[in-house]
């Protein structure tokens, strides 16, 4: 009988346009308010948080515990970035009186070693994923113009390449090509050392499918090109200000609005941005950073507060993926509840007491979701100089 209404409920509630069908969770073991989160995407359980006052804070386990770590020379963190050509490498930019200073850890962020310094304020860093050593900085003081400089020694030395406006975004490279990073409107054919103002939208981020998907965030909405800027395409009719790309999958992507005189939203999409879901509810605030991690679990930050999403809980029988075995689980606690000797907590996925129809719809929301990576899709190491 079990089975029979199981069977019914699965046969209404198909084509169901699922909102979130886990909440988001709050991680209660950081200490003090959180301003972005960081993913190590090649070590997938390997998190960094930044916290508002600049202390760093990791995870190994995916969130489920965090330590505190030493900063740059005891300072406070105000950019941190992975560096994606060297496994396990990050840089970061602290401030010291007036000095923004660039540092590189190659253990993520166990020891820190000492790069240079600009007397102006660093707005943005972006490391190359193709060329090891290669990376680009956004510099600008008050009443100065914005400039862009590079370094070809992971940071060492650095020369301007390009002067202008601030486009808002950091620098682009192509994780497809050995050649091609863009800043805005501008795109650079030599690896960043001269400039082109391809005019258009500005790229804001690029996908690392072939051919690569160049993103442009805008009061319009979100827009990409597959065609090296020559035309755009709408993928969302909504104001966007932040995107994140899930480097495990090129149809997984965050989108929304972090600021402004509306309330922030955050967009959800696992089908290359053919439909969005609205994945705001539950969160407490401004939306300061997003990262999409892997297929099924996702971490954000609101408010100050760190958010984990997670769809582990519906792999009732542990085999990595929910299939038809986890519904045989359900199915055999279905219709009970707490202090019933059938009920099994683990199938009460919506935590309300009762294994029914909602937590079908959760597990009908997963269905053939996986937990785990085959090796030939987990993305390569990228050739770089190594530390």
């Amino acid at each position: 009988m079990r089975w029979l209404t199981v069977v019914l409920v699965l046969i209404a509630v198909p084509g169901i346009a699922w909102a979130i069908p886990f909440p988001w969770q709050v991680q209660e073991m950081l200490p003090e308010s959180i301003e972005a989160i960081h993913s190590d995407h090649v070590q997938g359980q390997v998190f960094l948080a930044v916290s508002v006052s600049g202390r760093l804070y990791r995870t190994q386990d995916s969130g489920d515990n965090w330590s505190e770590i030493a900063t740059p020379d005891a300072k406070s963190i105000r950019i941190l970035t992975r560096d994606p050509s060297v496994r396990t490498a990050w840089y970061s930019v602290t401030v010291s009186n007036t000095m923004h200073e660039i540092w590189y850890s190659p253990d993520n962020g166990t020891s820190w070693l000492f790069r240079s310094s600009f007397d102006s304020p660093v707005h943005y860093i972006s490391p190359s994923p193709i060329a090891g050593g290669y990376v680009l900085a956004g510099l600008a003081a008050n009443g100065e113009p914005f400039r862009l400089e590079k370094s070809e020694d992971g940071g060492r030395t650095w020369h301007a390449v390009l002067s202008g406006s601030d486009p808002g975004f950091p620098p682009v490279w192509h994780t497809t090509s050995v050649w091609q990073v863009h800043f805005g409107t501008y795109a650079s054919f030599d690896y960043g050392e001269t400039w082109t103002d391809m005019g258009g939208k500005s790229v804001a981020d690029c996908g690392f499918n072939i051919p690569p998907s160049l993103f442009a965030l805008t009061l319009q909405g979100l827009f990409q090109s597959q065609d090296n800027l020559q035309t755009w395409w709408p993928l969302l009719l909504e104001p966007v200000d932040f995107l994140s790309l899930n480097p495990q999958n090129a149809n997984m992507i965050m989108t929304g609005r972090s600021r402004g005189n509306d309330s922030p939203r955050l967009y959800y999409s696992s089908d290359g941005g053919d439909t969005f879901s609205d994945w705001t509810a539950g969160l407490t605030g401004e939306i300061q950073s997003v990262t999409l991690v892997s297929d099924w679990m996702f971490f954000v930050v609101s408010g100050g507060v760190l958010f984990r999403y997670d769809e582990r809980p519906a792999d009732l029988d542990g085999t990595n993926r929910v299939d038809g075995g986890d519904l045989i689980v359900l199915s055999t606690a279905f219709g009970t509840g707490t202090g019933d000797p059938l009920f099994n907590p683990d199938a009460d996925l919506n935590q309300d007491g009762m294994i029914d129809g909602s937590d079908l719809v959760i597990l009908s929301a997963v269905f053939g979701h996986r937990f785990s990576y085959d090796e030939d899709d987990e993305p390569g190491d990228f050739p770089g100089s190594g530390e």
